[in-house]
């Protein structure tokens, strides 16, 4: 397994990987044609994750964010096809959907409302336009994830408000009306690895929404599971700050097609998270590099955000 990567947030994701035998990474910038054309020299397959993920992040630079989620893309496409890569995966997300009503699939009309949805859309397109007899392409809309992983991630909903339930035994909900569908981060490296595996004519061309249509929840419904998972939590509602993002998504053809089914809800996913942070096995989950907002503001406040890739 070869990985690109220019660890703009560090490597403690990938470290427990350092060493093995079938284990290399290459520290680049995949925004680098010349990076890029070396990363997928004798490569069968792709897995694209890389981007800048979440509607905040996305707004610290908006042209940094062009060139890694979209531009990056579009070299990683023309270089994958040209080393003659037969399947490419690209990690998409359900926020494509964006102010949706009615329950979801993948045929169903995207209404995207950021910048983050904008750039995740126009890389499924490129995508969509390289497929050929000779290029399995691939899109997967992941649902909104939670779980702790290497990195863990406090700007996610599941894993924010019940870290903060825990230390601070208080919680808001803003709105509380919208549908978000749920995945922990486990559930998603599985499905990945089912597409990785599948016959190349079950998903070329494809694509998948990742999650279970079991977990699909309202806003306010993930407060009161935190409530009873957290004893004397208080949850309050903010009615005057609204997400308009609403999205309630079938995942069906992922069960059908290729045989997935979520092994955690978000209930297990909160009390995975309460008993961490209750243990003290997690830190400080305030710290900037638990949520890609903050870490890219400071980070661009001290201008160490990569400047443009250049040949």
């Amino acid at each position: 397994m070869r990985v690109i990567d220019n660890l703009l947030y560090g490597g403690e994701a990938i470290a427990d990987l350092a060493g093995h035998a079938r284990f290399e990474l290459m520290v680049d910038d995949f925004r680098r044609a010349r990076a890029v054309e070396a990363a997928v020299r004798g490569v069968e397959a792709i897995v694209h994750l890389g981007a800048i993920v979440g509607d905040a992040a996305c707004a610290v630079d908006q042209d940094f964010t062009v060139q890694t989620n979209l531009d990056a893309t579009r070299i990683l496409i023309a270089r994958a096809k040209s080393a003659g890569v037969r399947r490419f995966l690209l990690a998409s997300t359900c926020s494509v959907y964006g102010a949706s009503e009615g329950e979801l699939d993948e045929r169903s009309p995207l209404n995207p409302v950021s910048l983050y949805a904008d750039t995740k859309i126009a890389a499924e397109e490129a995508l969509k336009t390289a497929q050929d007899v000779d290029f399995g392409s691939t899109s997967l809309r992941f649902a909104t994830l939670y779980g702790i992983s290497s990195r863990p991630r406090f700007d996610l909903a599941v894993n924010l408000l019940t870290a903060r339930a825990v230390a601070e035994g208080r919680i808001t909900i803003h709105g509380g009306d919208q549908w978000r569908p749920f995945v922990h981060v486990d559930d998603v490296a599985r499905a990945t690895v089912l597409a990785l595996e599948a016959p190349l004519e079950a998903i070329a061309g494809e694509v998948f929404n990742i999650g279970s249509t079991d977990e699909n929840y309202r806003l306010s419904r993930v407060g009161e599971i935190i409530a009873e998972v957290v004893p004397g939590v208080e949850v309050g509602t903010n009615h005057q700050l609204h997400d308009r993002r609403s999205y309630n998504v079938n995942f069906d053809k992922l069960r059908d097609r290729l045989g997935f089914r979520a092994s955690h809800t978000v209930r297990s996913g909160v009390e995975e998270v309460r008993d961490l942070i209750a243990l003290g096995r997690i830190g400080d989950y305030r710290d900037p590099r638990h949520d890609n907002f903050r870490y890219l503001t400071e980070v661009a406040a001290h201008r160490r955000l990569p400047v443009s890739a250049r040949d």
